[in-house]
């Protein structure tokens, strides 16, 4: 495996759960590559059980390792479908696996961030520290295995406002990850190379693929947050054409006698209302005693004036006048 293939693999193994890397695999790797991962700390000695290849067939096939005490010291074994049981010696049961704590504090020194890596979530969640990207400070983190079921507990912990960019080893987050509006992300995999001084970041690759991510982000929330607003302006303009004023219930109230009876004409009339949008308008009217007296004193005023208009009328009409004293 090239220097690109081992480091690809590991970033890979940083998502995974439990990867355990055996002696088998690790020869295969290129001469140097895994004395310099195991020297930086990228790779530790494995704390989940040791492996082994089987030296028994031919089928490369690698078992859990069982210790077996004996009179001499431990003896190890593994499990063969030819000979059942094979030993194995010590240095064949070593396995390695990627310390993400190690993985992170190096990302974070290489991009240059501000203070030391802080662990947010176990093995999980760092926050590396704040970079300047054009003039704005940005708060970088990274995360592993967003790919995974309880992915949503470890995004919680990453806040919705503020500017943060999210470093992840090689497989982006599962849309089902975030409860509000996920921040940029990039992958390890497309911005690191593995070199012989050691693991290497593209600064350039970096930064674009950020604002690549914040552009392509703005470009699909402005048409949805546009589109929203014109669906709220028409609801907002389809409500109020169908309000009804207090002046036009209080009137459908007096034409009408009733609460129900008024908003009863309102609704034949288009207007959406109800009896008890009537009784409101009444009572902030003054109340229906109140409508009633003002309306009975418009009746009385009106049959005197007609009263008035008659008697002038018939004396106009008969030529009657007052007599002289």
């Amino acid at each position: 495996m090239t220097r690109d293939d081992v480091l690809a693999c590991l970033l890979a193994a940083a998502d995974d759960d439990a990867r355990v890397f055996d002696l088998a695999e690790v020869a295969t790797w290129a001469q140097g590559v895994f004395e310099q991962v195991h020297s930086s700390g990228i790779v530790r000695a494995a704390q989940t059980g040791m492996t082994a290849p089987c030296p028994g067939c031919d089928q490369a096939h690698v078992e859990t390792v069982a210790v077996v005490d004996g009179p001499r010291g431990p003896r190890y074994f593994v499990p063969c479908p030819e000979s059942l049981r094979v030993e194995v010696t010590a240095d064949m049961c070593c396995g390695w696996e990627v310390d993400r704590g190690r993985l992170a504090a190096i990302v974070a020194r290489l991009i240059g961030a501000k203070g030391s890596p802080k662990e947010v979530v176990r093995d999980r969640l760092w926050r590396l520290g704040r970079v300047v990207i054009g003039g704005t400070s940005r708060e970088f983190l990274l995360a592993c295995r967003l790919d995974a079921n309880d992915a949503g507990s470890v995004t919680r912990h990453i806040g919705s406002r503020g500017r943060f960019v999210l470093l992840v080893p090689s497989r982006l987050p599962v849309e089902s990850a975030w409860t509000h509006a996920a921040p940029p992300t990039v992958a390890l995999t497309d911005v690191t190379s593995l070199v012989p001084g050691g693991l290497e970041v593209d600064g350039v690759a970096l930064v674009n693929l950020i604002t690549g991510a914040e552009e392509a982000a703005s470009k699909r929330e402005a048409p949805t947050a546009h589109v929203e607003f014109k669906q709220v302006r028409k609801h907002v303009r389809a409500v109020v054409a169908e309000m009804v004023t207090n002046e036009a219930l209080v009137n459908a109230y007096r034409e009408n006698g009733s609460y129900d009876k008024a908003a009863a004409a309102l609704n034949r009339q288009g207007f959406a209302t109800n009896r008890w949008a009537v009784a409101r308008a009444v009572r902030g009217a003054g109340g229906w005693k109140k409508l009633r007296q003002s309306q009975d004193s418009a009746s009385v005023s009106r049959n005197v004036a007609s009263q008035t208009s008659d008697i002038s009328k018939k004396m106009a009409m008969y030529g009657k006048s007052a007599p002289h004293r």
